[in-house]
């Protein structure tokens, strides 16, 4: 699911704590009357398409409505006599933060899309050297510079064009962070941190829930960006918990504390006074009210009042959030999506209750200690194999030729290879195994977006078969806990972005197997390995 959301203002920041007249209190949430994408009808005539329509003809349909609602968000509205009114707010230098791992894939749509706008890449220390176009010019004897000289040189540079003219910064989250230092010592830190602070016209989050804890340092640090115009990208808009969620709210929004306050503090009165100095007890107050009075309402069993805080978070955030849930090709023969609980054998029941006892001991969930009970859980023997562990989980990736050979391999019509082993991370997004029609998850993810990215390199266009997706659990293991941790999470978030009833994972039990292959398999198993089967029809298409 990918989530986009976009926050405008129409006021400068320094203002934005000052007194209403009850009259203009609406302008708070300029454009609560957008519910999603899909309600907004088409303006063909005498609008911003007339500019672009080469752009108009390459786009999607859910790609044309995303760009219409930020368009509407960023400057008011389509027509170009009420664009020009708010032509203050429109983000002539656009910062674009990302995952280091997807800055070139930015990098590469900008040129994709032939964009007439200078963009300029900052990497980070390592990264910089091999991506640098032009050499350091060295003037007669001078010492070579060190590669943080020049890394600092190169982004000076570029963040001198950046703000000389409208032009698009694209930067990693680390790269930010490290540039955003304004306590240094030196002066080009200091002008580096403030360029950073008060010059982008527009904010662009990429993966923006990343920074969505209480105490990141790198949320505090995007708070202090002075332009109200963000727009949030995510997958996964809900995480872990609503508290979170206010947070991720607040980064695409910085108005929205004072919309939450507004809505559900009877008390709360807009003063100019002191407005500043209290920015920070505003966050907590706003916190405390949007967890006391949605989200304990939300997590409540009656059906009356989880259905009340849904609606009062709904007209709250209709205004700036937009959901695509994507849509499932015509084409494609279908999906079904299948857990399965399985009893653990007598050896491995014995290691997985020793491991848990080591894991109760410790605080949270130890990375080392889960990755033992997911080894164990596929077979004992592994444990024992340093070299088996070393060659699946090492954190080096493969290098991109051998990865580009192994696929090609696996995808040949015809060819030998019938079995592909890969790590979730490594099915990301722009890779196409269609050879599989069966996909099996020897381990559970924290963050159901991994899942669904690794189903699709399956379930895609050019897929000749039906998709069988098997996620494996050990019964009685964290594992799990993982599970019913991530499927509520996902209940949650289509709770939250559906208008439509979502029924309880707990009660996606299959009643009837309509896998041939996995039937077989469960009627002739005589050692009653299976412990539970279930189907989440939600997400399966046939």
């Amino acid at each position: 699911m990918d989530c986009t959301s976009q926050t405008a203002e129409s006021k400068p920041r320094d203002e934005e704590d000052s007194e209403l007249k009850p009259d203009e209190d609406e302008g708070l949430n300029l454009f609560s009357n957008h519910t999603s994408g899909e309600d907004v009808p088409f303006e063909v005539n005498d609008n911003v398409w007339d500019l672009i329509p080469e752009l108009r003809a390459k786009l999607h349909m859910h790609q044309k409505k995303a760009f219409e609602f930020l368009w509407r968000n960023i400057a008011g509205s389509l027509v170009p006599a009420p664009t020009e009114k708010a032509s203050k707010k429109t983000g002539k230098q656009p910062l674009v933060l990302a995952p280091k791992t997807t800055l070139y894939t930015w990098y590469k749509e900008f040129i994709k899309w032939e964009i007439p706008v200078p963009v300029h890449l900052i990497h980070g220390t390592r990264s910089s050297r091999v991506f640098r176009q032009t050499p350091v010019a060295l003037r007669g004897s001078c010492p070579r510079p060190s590669q943080d000289v020049v890394h600092i040189l190169d982004c000076l540079e570029k963040m001198q064009k950046w703000h000389a003219q409208p032009s698009v910064l694209v930067m990693g989250y680390t790269s930010f962070l490290t540039l955003m230092r304004a306590d240094s010592k030196y002066n080009h830190r200091k002008y580096m941190a403030k360029v950073l602070r008060e010059s982008p016209g527009m904010l662009v989050l990429d993966e923006g829930h990343n920074p969505r804890s209480t105490k990141s340092r790198l949320r505090k640090v995007l708070m202090k960006v002075e332009t109200d115009l963000r727009i949030l990208l995510s997958g996964t808009l809900f995480q872990n918990n609503f508290c979170e969620y206010f947070n991720t709210l607040w980064l695409a929004r910085p108005l929205f504390i004072r919309e939450v306050l507004k809505a559900l503090d009877p008390k709360f009165k807009r003063k100019k006074k002191g407005a500043q100095k209290a920015r920070h007890f505003l966050e907590s107050r706003a916190r405390k009210f949007f967890i006391d009075n949605i989200a304990s309402k939300i997590n409540l069993d009656e059906a009356e009042e989880k259905m009340q805080g849904l609606n009062m978070l709904r007209n709250m955030t209709k205004g700036f959030i937009v959901v695509y849930e994507g849509t499932a090709s015509d084409t494609l023969p279908g999906l079904q999506i299948y857990t399965i609980s399985i009893n653990p054998t007598d050896i491995q029941h014995e290691i997985l209750v020793k491991l848990h006892k080591i894991m109760e001991k410790c605080p949270g969930y130890p990375l080392e200690v889960e990755l033992l009970i997911t080894l164990a859980s596929i077979h004992p023997s592994i444990i024992n194999s340093s070299f088996c562990v070393k060659k699946f989980y090492e954190q080096e990736e493969l290098m991109e030729l051998e990865k580009l050979r192994v696929m090609g391999k696996f995808e040949e019509l015809g060819g030998p290879s019938r079995v592909l082993l890969a790590s979730i991370t490594a099915c990301a997004k722009g890779i196409s195994l269609t050879a599989a029609s069966r996909v099996i998850l020897l381990d559970s993810e924290w963050n159901p977006s991994k899942t669904k990215q690794a189903i699709a390199r399956a379930f895609r266009p050019g897929q000749q078969k039906m998709v069988y997706v098997y996620q494996l659990l050990a019964t009685g293991t964290v594992e799990e806990d993982k599970y019913h941790r991530t499927a509520w999470k996902e209940w949650v978030s289509r709770m939250i972005f559906s208008e439509e009833s979502v029924e309880d994972p707990s009660r996606w039990l299959a009643e009837k197997i309509e896998d041939g292959v996995l039937r077989e398999i469960v009627e002739e198993n005589r050692v009653k390995s299976f412990h539970m089967i279930m189907k989440n029809e939600k997400a399966s298409t046939s």
